[in-house]
């Protein structure tokens, strides 16, 4: 665990300039278009956020009851966490494509949710696991 801030410091810069990626990418999409995002996504959002909550709750019952080895829960919480950010990545790059979204914001997206994956990859490499 020493590695731990450098590690947190690292994953925290990453979703940063992630978030800044895609906060300039949308600014320069038109008024349409960034209605749309909002509309597009806002109709999953319950059924997603419950899927992130059962991940969460199934990893603190293994661990409160000890279901499984502690190394094994959260090498398949980590598994199973990287799955659900894909699918979702996959999912928003869909639509965004259905909708015609400008490919400039595709790119940005991409580019964003890549940035995403690599902090939380070097988070994980950081701390050894």
């Amino acid at each position: 665990m020493e590695n731990y801030m450098p590690a947190l410091i690292v994953l925290l810069a990453f979703l940063l300039f992630s978030r800044l990626v895609n906060e300039k990418a949308i600014k320069k999409l038109e008024i349409d278009k960034k209605a749309a995002l909002v509309d597009i996504f806002s109709q999953n959002r319950s059924w997603t956020l419950g899927i992130l909550i059962a991940i969460f709750a199934f990893y603190f019952v293994s661990i409160n009851y000890e279901l499984l080895d502690f190394y094994w829960t959260n090498i398949i919480y980590i598994i199973v966490l990287f799955i659900y950010m894909a699918a979702m990545a996959v999912y928003a790059f869909r639509k965004l494509k259905e909708h015609d979204f400008p490919a400039t914001y595709i790119s940005s997206y991409i580019l964003s949710t890549f940035l995403r994956f690599l902090g939380l990859g070097l988070f994980l490499v950081l701390l050894g696991v």
